[in-house]
């Protein structure tokens, strides 16, 4: 009979131990994936997103009518703490200043939140109405995979 080492066995129970716990943790959503935005163009028409904090304003990304989206929200980590955090929306076709920043008279904006409360809403564009709703306790109520990522 030929015995093998603890030793030679080693490396390989080690990566045996190391997959089997990687297969079975349960992925982080905090963690694992940047926070996001959800929002809901009920509209016929294209839009575009922007997050406005302490008077700049980034974009988060464009919207097609009909559609749901996840949108990403850029350096969120220096946001997390803020409180005067707003959304704001604009219809395709809206008019330009001359520096080529959107008109916000022509704009949909929301009202001041807290950054922690903005990613844990839905937020919907019906019209010129746009209405954030809260996801019920434990999280989104779509699977990420079944929305648009932007």
């Amino acid at each position: 009979m030929r015995y093998t080492s603890l030793i030679t066995l080693w490396p390989a129970l080690l990566v045996m131990v190391v997959a089997c716990t990687t297969a079975t943790q349960q992925p982080d959503d905090s963690s694992s994936r940047p926070p996001t935005l959800v929002f809901e163009n009920v509209t016929i028409d294209p839009v575009t997103v922007y997050l406005e904090h302490a008077g700049g304003r980034r974009i988060l990304g464009h919207v097609e009518p009909r559609r749901r989206v996840e949108l990403r929200i850029p350096d969120f980590g220096s946001l997390r703490n803020a409180t005067d955090l707003r959304i704001i929306v604009v219809p395709l076709g809206t008019a330009r200043n001359r520096d080529g920043t959107p008109d916000l008279t022509g704009a949909i904006v929301s009202e001041l939140e807290p950054a922690e409360t903005l990613i844990g809403m839905l937020w919907s564009l019906n019209g010129r109405t746009l209405v954030s709703v809260a996801f019920p306790r434990g999280g989104r109520t779509r699977e990420p995979d079944r929305l648009d990522r932007r």
